[in-house]
């Protein structure tokens, strides 16, 4: 019912907004590493505070907003990244887990019910890590046969597949392809090719992509039904970091400067008629885009099993990874407050 009533409220102040002129307002949080911008309120709340060697470095909400999935590294005295922790924050007891522990960890994020985490399989034969928070059991999705690499593994809405991007050749210039596949990696299938290679966000309604080319570093979207590629407007600065919101209605994308001590400037651009609209200015990383779910969550406990076996346990399947230095996050971390 007060799910009913928020929406209904949303709705009617959308609806207020665009009779008087004004533009709908943003809804959302956004997370910079550790700190939580809420787009309602605009205010800006810094939930965890770095303790050097280390440092926060990026975080992405659980679907449910009851766990924040952070990438935290230790540092040298020149700024060089040592050891990179994927610990998790229980928004209500705010204690810390240490799930994963190694020498980077790369692209990660949530299963669509905020059960599972997933994480780059770090090794030649794998696409995937797949961690169960609930009772840490892990499990490593190969990579379809005939494939050689692929990378940026994310989750479907459904649960039932895996997105993740592929080089289409030896050169830069080929292109890149993001596929998509079953959890066990059957029924591959590609979804859409981009003609070079680049930062490529799958929308999670599937009918966009977010795709930032190198080296030109301006936002495009490509449809992903028709291939069609279209531009947003110029600007001098590099866009980066691109992060779609949960509707699929909009991208946050940080405008780099050339001054490494300035604050960036932060934009959201409306997938659908173009519109930027500033943010805020942040000396910050890449931002991740948190609205509360509208309707039912799959279950992924159920579909991992079915698609990939029963797990093992986390110590036993993180040894089988080739990083150098990676572990289970069994031993408790160096504390981070």
């Amino acid at each position: 019912m007060r799910k009913a009533w928020i929406l209904m409220a949303a709705l009617a102040a959308c609806a207020t907004a665009q009779a008087m002129g004004r533009k709908p307002p943003l809804t959302g949080i956004l997370w910079d590493s550790n700190v939580k911008h809420d787009l309602a309120t605009g205010k800006k709340e810094i939930l965890l505070k770095n303790t050097p060697p280390w440092i926060y470095d990026h975080s992405i909400m659980s679907p449910d907003g009851k766990q924040l999935l952070i990438r935290v590294v230790m540092t040298d005295e020149h700024g060089r990244e040592l050891i990179t922790d994927l610990r998790t924050l229980d928004m209500e007891t705010k204690k810390e887990r240490v799930w994963y522990r190694g020498s980077d960890v790369g692209i990660y994020g949530w299963s669509p019910d905020g059960h599972f985490i997933i994480t780059e399989g770090m090794a030649p034969d794998y696409v995937a890590l797949i961690i169960d928070i609930q009772t840490e059991e892990a499990w490593l999705a190969k990579i379809p046969k005939g494939l050689t690499r692929l990378g940026t593994p994310a989750w479907s809405s459904d649960g039932k597949s895996l997105y993740a991007s592929r080089i289409d050749g030896p050169k830069q210039d080929q292109g890149l392809w993001i596929m998509k596949m079953d959890l066990n990696g059957g029924n591959l299938r590609e979804l859409v090719h981009l003609p070079i290679v680049g930062g490529a966000v799958l929308s999670p309604d599937e009918k966009n992509v977010a795709f930032i080319p190198i080296p030109k570093q301006d936002l495009f979207f490509v449809d992903v039904a028709t291939g069609k590629i279209h531009p947003t407007k110029h600007t001098p600065a590099a866009e980066i970091g691109a992060s779609w919101s949960p509707n699929s209605k909009w991208v946050s994308v940080r405008q780099d400067t050339s001054d490494i001590m300035a604050a960036n400037n932060y934009y959201a651009i409306n997938a659908e008629t173009g519109e930027w609209r500033f943010l805020f200015k942040l000396r910050g990383e890449i931002l991740s885009w948190w609205q509360p779910p509208t309707g039912p969550l799959p279950d992924c406990g159920k579909i991992v099993r079915e698609q990939l076996g029963p797990g093992r346990p986390l110590e036993e399947v993180a040894a089988k990874l080739v990083v150098p230095g990676a572990k289970s996050g069994k031993a408790p971390a160096p504390s981070a407050h």
